[in-house]
């Protein structure tokens, strides 16, 4: 019951720092880890830049790809259907790193 209560707390403490830090950013990479990509690549891509880059995406300025091309990438060589599932996913997995939960 203590180490469960102990847990909490620590969870509670890291919501807490994050919250304290606000927006961060956070690299490709650690939001989308190879665990991720071979999961939902089915086993084709482990690294979220090879992804992109075999869409011949420019990940150098990605203010600059073409949202709805990404998209159809994405829906073909995933098991999301667009970009905004993939972050949302890839976003909600790492809190849940950050904060010490298991997938």
């Amino acid at each position: 019951m203590v180490d469960d209560f102990d847990r909490l707390s620590g969870m509670i403490d890291k919501m807490k720092d994050m919250e304290r830090n606000g927006k961060q950013d956070v690299p490709f990479e650690v939001i989308f880890p190879s665990e991720f990509m071979l999961e939902h690549t089915n086993n084709k891509f482990d690294n979220v830049y090879e992804f992109l880059d075999s869409g011949k995406f420019n990940t150098d300025d990605f203010d600059s790809i073409n949202e709805d091309q990404l998209n159809v990438f994405i829906s073909e060589n995933t098991d999301f259907e667009n970009w905004e599932d993939f972050k949302g996913t890839g976003t909600e997995e790492y809190v849940f790193r950050q904060l010490g939960f298991d997938n």
